[in-house]
């Protein structure tokens, strides 16, 4: 998509520019959706997996408004009411989106409606939250962990679950973004404040020192298939993803 077109699109009334996104979507100018996009993070994530060009959905219309004029773009409203027809997609991302959600059953709801839309796989991407209790051991915490928006705290195979639940059979799950020890940013003293981010000197209180073993890593991702794609090929193209889990239609 040019820059400036979708920019000049920023500056029409929210349906008008709803209806020409959507038609530009039903001609095939997108090959992949961005649940979330907020700052584009998700459609720059999607071109990296192969994508061409992006679509994003962004539900808070600020964001989706910033979005468009920085270039990228989005249609402004919930999955919940984005049309499925004549609309077909390559793949969809969902990162760092679904652990935002109210409950397990819209997290659930919007896998489900990514399969209408898309033909080749679904890319979910997460913070990890098993490690709670393990750290909490050790008088440690992580920075995902303190997030009062993480409402919606799912495990991998709570997820893994949910994805055969919806009728998806083929996956690969992995973990990547390594924190190898208790001086990483992201690590902080059991019992922080809320919200915290990157750990600094100074401001945040003094971690006890621990390597961590077996590793930890920070995210979760699952790359579900949906029958044409070669899931395993492009999982093998991630940077740092170390697979723990396959399923196919043929095991």
């Amino acid at each position: 998509m040019y820059a400036d077109f979708v920019k000049e699109l920023a500056e029409r009334p929210a349906e008008q520019r709803n209806g020409k996104l959507l038609q530009l979507a039903r001609e095939g100018a997108f090959d992949f959706l961005d649940l979330g996009t907020h700052r584009g993070g998700g459609i720059k994530w999607g071109k990296r997996l192969g994508g061409n060009e992006g679509l994003g959905i962004e539900r808070d219309p600020s964001r989706a408004l910033r979005a468009l004029r920085e270039g990228f773009p989005v249609y402004t409203g919930d999955i919940a009411a984005f049309p499925t027809d004549g609309m077909k997609f390559r793949f969809a991302v969902c990162r760092h989106v679904l652990e935002h959600m109210p409950n397990r059953y819209i997290v659930g709801f919007i896998l489900w409606k990514m399969t209408l839309l898309c033909t080749d796989f679904i890319y979910v991407e997460q913070p990890i939250f098993e490690y709670e209790n393990r750290l909490a051991a050790e008088g440690l915490t992580l920075a995902h962990l303190t997030m009062s928006n993480h409402t919606c705290r799912l495990t991998i195979t709570e997820l893994l679950n949910m994805v055969e639940e919806i009728g998806i059979s083929e996956y690969v799950q992995g973990r990547m973004r390594l924190i190898p020890d208790s001086s990483h940013s992201w690590v902080h003293a059991a019992g922080a404040a809320p919200n915290r981010s990157h750990w600094k000197e100074g401001s945040d209180p003094a971690r006890p020192e621990a390597h961590f073993t077996p590793p930890i890593y920070r995210d979760l991702v699952i790359l579900a298939g949906l029958g044409a794609a070669d899931i395993e090929s492009i999982a093998a193209g991630i940077k740092g993803l170390r697979i723990d889990r396959r399923a196919s239609v043929n095991s």
